[in-house]
């Protein structure tokens, strides 16, 4: 699956970063922090309902994950597509074509959210 060899440190960092956010979704979480864009606009984020969905999933509720966000799923792919540098596939089309899906998956949601 993934061709491209990268420096060690660099995925070092990468991890770190990963850890430090989790932490960092976690506490917001524990502390119920609303969305600041929800906060300012009234309407939902692109990823508004992201955290709901992910912990109904963990509970084993895949139907509530989804209404929660249809696109929870996509996250382990942008996040492998950010730690392998873009090189998630070894043909740089489909690399492309997937990101271009994810974010074009994003965008018709986040629209639909805006304007329902």
């Amino acid at each position: 699956m993934m061709i491209h060899i990268m420096n060690k440190y660099h995925v070092k960092e990468k991890l770190l970063f990963t850890a430090l956010y989790i932490v960092f979704v976690a506490v917001l979480y524990w502390i119920d922090a609303e969305c600041f864009f929800f906060c300012i606009t009234g309407k939902p984020c692109p990823g508004c309902g992201m955290t709901r969905a992910w912990r109904f999933l963990i509970q084993g509720e895949l139907g509530k994950a989804f209404s929660m966000h249809p696109l929870f799923f996509t996250v382990p792919v942008l996040y492998l597509y950010i730690l392998f540098d873009g090189h998630l596939f070894k043909n740089v089309y489909v690399n492309n074509t997937v990101l271009g899906l994810i974010l074009a998956g994003f965008f018709l949601l986040f629209m639909v959210r805006l304007f329902t």
